[in-house]
């Protein structure tokens, strides 16, 4: 929740402080980039993903309909964190485009994929075929001991 509210934050309060819409994007953007590649733990930081949630989120609340169902649609389809996020980052900046009528969310949906793809490379997440949100158990399962 502290993710969201720093990428929400920083775009808001920016943007109410300069009125400037690109300020308030480069602001959003310098967000999620502090969160990936922070300096305080020697540059690895986090995906990002929840910083660019709060991000879209200050841009315009219905942005996260688009990108929750790219991420969903990837996520399904091929099984790829890395393309899902990608795909989500599109969905949302094309649909901020369409919108808002600006060329400028596109700009900052490529600085976005800039600052989240290289957190992905090395370590792409892929989910097993047989990826299934809950593991059905059984009581018998529930008093067997896990062997590690």
């Amino acid at each position: 929740i502290l993710d969201v509210l720093k990428g929400f934050l920083s775009y808001f309060l920016v943007l109410k402080i300069t009125n400037f819409e690109i300020v308030a994007i480069l602001a959003g953007c310098a967000a999620v980039a502090g969160h990936n590649y922070s300096p305080y733990l020697k540059f690895s930081g986090g995906k990002g993903i929840a910083t660019t949630l709060g991000f879209l989120l200050a841009i315009h609340p219905l942005t996260i309909i688009a990108y929750g169902i790219g991420i969903l649609s990837a996520l399904f389809s091929i099984r790829n964190m890395i393309w899902g996020v990608i795909s989500g980052i599109v969905a949302s900046s094309i649909f901020l485009w369409l919108f808002k009528s600006s060329p400028v969310y596109l700009i900052a949906g490529i600085l976005l994929l800039m600052i989240i793809i290289p957190k992905y490379i090395n370590r792409s997440i892929t989910i097993p075929h047989n990826f299934k949100f809950r593991k059905e158990k059984s009581v018998k399962d529930l008093f067997t001991p896990k062997i590690r």
